[in-house]
Parts: structure tokens; C-alpha cells; sequence
């Protein structure tokens, strides 16, 4: 199972990018996700999982 979906907002290199197109790729010794993701300028880039980070969320407070 891929570990992000199309639609997905993740950060690349620091950039807040979605995913546009996945590859799974399972058969391989060490599993690797391929992906293309879009910059909110519209510019794509290709990476692979292991350059891909959830997008970070902010922290929501406890009420006391």
C-alpha cells in the first residue's frame, strides 16, 4: 500500500506540494514508492518516499 494517496499534501525539501500521481512499486527488495508531486506555483517534481514528509500539522491545545 502506497504511503501517501493522490491528493495528498506533503512537504518536499520544505515545500507544501500535492500529490498528483503515484507508482507502487512492492516487488523490489526494499519497497519504493514513486510519486509526482505539484508546487502550489504549478511546477512538478518527481520523488520517491523516502523524500516525501507528511504535511506538517499544527498542534491542537488540550481545553483545560
Amino acid at each position: 500500500m502506497p504511503r501517501f494517496k493522490i491528493g495528498d499534501t506533503v512537504s518536499v525539501e520544505g515545500r507544501r506540494a500535492k500529490v498528483i500521481w503515484l507508482r507502487e512499486n512492492a516487488s523490489e527488495i526494499e519497497a519504493i514508492d514513486e510519486y509526482i508531486v505539484e508546487f502550489e506555483d504549478r511546477n512538478r517534481q518527481f520523488a520517491v518516499s523516502s523524500e516525501l514528509q507528511p504535511k506538517p500539522t499544527q498542534a491542537i491545545r488540550d481545553r483545560q
